[in-house]
């Protein structure tokens, strides 16, 4: 199979139909360029003097956000930070591996969703890596705030409900500003 289509290939390759079709090369396969076409909430923003919604901003609202949970959670940990006694409290119990995996994530937040600034990563392209890690972290935010016992009963000082909802419209956000940039 594959010889028979390596034949067609070579077969058409100096025919009128396949010089008339932009070459596929490995550049424009993996390119990023995207042309933004503006959306109605775009338009109300440059009208204020606002922002436009770019792969940038959501890395910048990305790093500001999440990073800032990141380098909580992979210096202090969630137990001191997010734990039961804490006035932004997340959980009412953190275990050994909670706290493990929390630091871990928490590093691995910090360095990914700040790459653009410092390791020249392409904002499109992890824009696009972070639409279905944002997906899957609303339900997870989502899942918190309704579901899982460790969560859902926590208690704080800062608000009077459980601060996994401030988690579910922030997701929200993020999310939307996400897919409306890649």
């Amino acid at each position: 199979m594959a010889r028979f289509l390596l034949m067609t290939l070579l077969a058409t390759a100096g025919t009128s139909a396949a010089t008339t079709r932009p070459a596929i090369t490995v550049s424009r396969v993996l390119s990023t360029e995207k042309k933004v076409e503006p959306t109605a909430i775009t338009k109300v923003l440059a009208l204020r003097g606002g922002v436009d919604l770019t792969p940038t901003l959501l890395c910048k609202m990305m790093t500001a956000v999440y990073g800032g949970f990141g380098v909580i959670l992979g210096s202090v940990g969630p137990g001191l930070a997010f734990g039961p006694k804490s006035p932004v409290s997340y959980f009412t119990e953190v275990g050994d591996s909670g706290e493990f995996f929390a630091h871990a994530l928490g590093a691995l937040m910090t360095l990914v969703y700040s790459s653009p600034f410092w390791a020249g990563v392409d904002a499109a392209a992890l824009a696009k890596v972070m639409l279905p890690a944002n997906v899957y972290f609303l339900g997870l935010f989502i899942y918190c705030a309704t579901t899982l016992p460790a969560a859902k009963d926590s208690t704080n000082a800062i608000l009077p409900f459980n601060l996994w909802w401030t988690q579910v419209a922030i997701g929200a956000v993020m999310l939307y500003v996400n897919t409306q940039v890649v």
